[in-house]
């Protein structure tokens, strides 16, 4: 009769139980069993739901803890965060929503965290103290309606590898505090947050793999603040922002993947400082912008894959700066633009899809003609 393998591994207070568990499956290939048990320690990477107390339970043993699974502190307290003292780095998501939290006072051994950090809903946290050593994040950021009225816990904030969502943060003035973020994977958006005035703050950021949205800040009245970046992957959108003056601030950008949405901005008065444009990968729309004087800052641009709309501008005289553009790879659109006396595209040669010069009250029709005369690369439709 063949003898059976066996071992026993019991009480040891300080054993890692994952260790006992690689040790059992080993016994097992070989036919063998283990009886183990109160063997109560607690590995250096943890994973699943994080709760306060064994959190603390690992923390208390001197641990630096590495969690591979994601952390949910929703409807959590100051105490819950203060547990994760150890924690380094969190692999997985951290969420933190409807909490009664006001800020994150023990989370400064936090390093990085791989996947999405998402506040939303902390109506008391004013602060994100004890985030400064946060130097990555693997996903997305989304920070919507909480009570922040700052951003300095971000300090040591370099890179986002998904989405930045600023969304609804109602007491916040400005983005200082993000000033080592060089670059955003995905989107940045800056979306309905009514008392920051300039973008200052986020002055280290070059790049944005995807979209940059700037949509409804009530009292935006400058960009200052973006000076470094000089792409954008996706979508350039700067849609309704009561008091924004002037793009100030992208001074040095350069490329857009996607389109250049410029709408609904009431008081803006320049886009002088596109200076650096040269491409647009699809559309460049500059829609009802009732204030607009001048197209000037876009004579660097030589082309758009898509469209070229220039739409309800009362103001705007004539398209001079656009003298470079020779390609537009969809429809040009310049309509309602009621001072419009000149359109000045000396350089255009190619439309793609469509020519579209309507109701441009003070436009002479000789001037629709001959731009249209100098095309000799247009397919489309008039």
């Amino acid at each position: 009769m063949a003898r059976r393998n066996s071992a026993a591994i019991l009480s040891n207070d300080a054993l890692c139980t994952d260790d006992v568990e690689v040790f059992e499956n080993r016994l097992s290939a070989l036919g063998g069993s283990l009886t183990a048990s109160g063997n109560d320690g607690v590995c250096a990477t943890w994973g699943g739901r994080v709760t306060a107390a064994n959190a603390a339970t690992v923390c208390a043993r001197g641990y630096s803890l590495t969690l591979t699974g994601d952390v949910d502190l929703s409807n959590g307290d100051d105490a819950d965060i203060a547990a994760l003292a150890c924690v380094v780095e969190i692999g997985g998501s951290f969420t933190m929503d409807s909490s009664t939290a006001s800020g994150f006072a023990g989370l400064e051994s936090l390093r990085a965290v791989g996947g999405d950090v998402s506040l939303q809903y902390n109506y008391v946290l004013n602060r994100l103290s004890g985030l400064e050593n946060l130097a990555s994040i693997g996903g997305e950021l989304y920070l919507k309606s909480n009570g922040i009225t700052e951003l300095s816990g971000l300090s040591g904030l370099e890179t986002v590898g998904g989405d930045l969502t600023l969304y609804e943060s109602y007491a916040l003035t400005d983005l200082q505090g993000l000033g080592a973020l060089t670059s955003v994977g995905g989107t940045l958006s800056l979306y309905r947050n009514d008392l920051v005035r300039d973008l200052s703050g986020i002055d280290s950021l070059t790049t944005v793999g995807d979209g940059f949205y700037i949509n409804d800040n009530d009292a935006l009245v400058y960009l200052d603040g973006p000076g470094g970046l000089t792409s954008v992957g996706g979508i350039l959108y700067v849609y309704d922002n009561d008091a924004l003056i002037d793009l100030s601030g992208l001074e040095r950008l350069a490329a857009v993947g996607l389109d250049v949405d410029i709408e609904y901005n009431d008081a803006l008065e320049s886009v002088a400082a596109l200076s650096s444009l040269t491409t647009v990968g699809d559309d460049l729309v500059i829609y009802s912008n009732a204030a607009l004087l001048s197209l000037t800052g876009l004579e660097a641009l030589i082309s758009t894959g898509g469209d070229l709309t220039v739409y309800r501008s009362p103001l705007l005289t004539d398209l001079a700066p656009l003298q470079r553009v020779t390609t537009i790879g969809g429809y040009l659109t310049i309509s309602t633009n009621s001072a419009l006396t000149g359109l000045g595209m000396t350089a255009l040669t190619s439309v793609g899809q469509g020519f579209n010069v309507n109701t441009n009250a003070s436009l002479c029709a000789d001037r629709v003609a001959e731009l249209l005369a100098q095309l000799t690369g247009f397919s489309g439709a008039v």
